[in-house]
């Protein structure tokens, strides 16, 4: 960076991660700031990943939530996934704790009302998210919390199917029955959520 997408110009990474890339963008016509994210170079002949990256665009693609980052648009390009999304300026929870920053009980509550609206949306439409922990959910300045990262969910019907095991998460937000067993369902959100509070709450 900076290069060219379409009709997106990529301005520098913001987010690396461990399945995929976050570039800072803008959309030249439209002057609208983005998030574009990309299966990251080393992995991009991965079909593993290639298949979670499809479900993310898939489960975005049709969910749209206040405290769900939303997506804008998924092109192919030069043989490249790539999804765009709302650009999100604040901070993940994960990064706010690191820094030893205090957020407020009464905040807490409300960042994590917000989280489980998110998580119940999902599962009222049909998905699972699988990854809740600190470092997905982003704080927004003006203290709204926002869902990210789907990489891992999926049709909370696939979950149901008898040979289903999904060993794929974080530790020390994967629920016992996950972890032994990978057995997911919405109570595996549940408990990542759950998690996660005790988390901030330890702080």
């Amino acid at each position: 960076t900076p290069c060219r997408l379409g009709q997106y110009e990529l301005h520098g990474l913001i987010a690396p991660g461990g399945m995929g890339e976050v570039y800072r963008a803008s959309h030249t016509r439209l002057k609208r700031e983005v998030a574009v994210k990309v299966i990251r170079r080393n992995q991009q002949e991965s079909q593993v990943f290639y298949q979670n990256f499809l479900r993310e665009i898939e489960t975005l693609g049709q969910l749209d939530h206040p405290n769900m980052v939303q997506a804008y648009d998924a092109l192919e390009f030069d043989g490249y996934l790539f999804l765009v999304m709302e650009l999100l300026e604040g901070q993940s929870l994960k990064n706010i704790a690191s820094q030893n920053e205090v957020v407020e009980l009464d905040h807490l509550i409300q960042i994590m009302i917000g989280v489980g609206k998110a998580v119940h949306h999902l599962h009222q439409n049909g998905f699972l998210h699988l990854d809740i922990k600190p470092s997905n959910i982003m704080l927004l300045a003006e203290g709204h919390a926002k869902l990210i990262d789907y990489g891992l969910a999926m049709p909370s019907m696939d979950a149901k199917q008898p040979d289903m095991k999904v060993f794929r998460g974080t530790p020390g937000f994967m629920p016992p029955e996950q972890e032994s067993k990978g057995v997911v369902s919405e109570s595996t959100d549940l408990f990542g959520t759950g998690k996660v509070f005790e988390f901030l709450l330890d702080r």
